[in-house]
């Protein structure tokens, strides 16, 4: 006879992303640039000197900021290529990547549209001067990702670049533990 215990934990948790880029203009608010997760700002362009494209990774699982990076092609296209910001995407597909612009994103990205369109999910190719985007991803899994553009400055302004997702993290915790007892012959 044989018996088996099983304990099974499951943990969901339920993160809601908000995602504002910057839109360029000289009425700009800066408290309109910003990523939350469960309404705490983890991430805001207030003040950021760095144009281009924000990334900020978070654990799914914890609803929590892990790192965040800026790539700013505009004055360092070199980041653009494979040892800058494709190599700073080329992770766990755990974790989750937020994007955020600010200011000009796309000026020198174009040696990572491809990146971004076959892997992510992300098509930015039309978005021109002074346009935004941002998206919520899991790498490799393009048909998850949420993303926003504005091709310019008047859809920026109107706030077609914003963005709201949730993401569910899912983490299963099995502990196995078998006895054997009364084996006869």
């Amino acid at each position: 006879m044989e018996d088996i215990d099983i304990d099974c934990f499951v943990v969901t948790v339920i993160c809601r992303i908000e995602v504002s880029p910057f839109c360029y203009d000289s009425d700009s608010i800066c408290n309109d640039v910003y990523v939350t997760l469960n309404g705490v700002k983890v991430w805001s362009g207030c003040g950021s000197p760095t144009r281009g494209l924000h990334i900020i990774v978070i654990n799914p699982f914890k609803c929590t900021k892990l790192e965040s990076r800026a790539f700013n092609y505009y004055e360092h296209p070199e980041l653009a290529r494979e040892e800058g910001i494709q190599s700073y995407v080329d992770r766990d597909t755990s974790v989750v990547l937020i994007g955020v612009t600010v200011d000009d994103p796309i000026e020198n990205l174009a040696p990572f549209y491809y990146k971004l369109k076959r892997y992510m999910g992300v098509s930015v190719e039309d978005v021109k001067y002074r346009g935004a985007f941002s998206f919520v991803l899991q790498r490799d899994y393009p048909e998850k990702t949420v993303f926003r553009k504005a091709i310019d400055l008047d859809q920026c302004k109107n706030g077609q670049a914003r963005l709201s997702a949730v993401v569910a993290g899912i983490n299963i915790d099995l502990s196995h533990s078998t006895h054997t007892v009364g084996w006869s012959n």
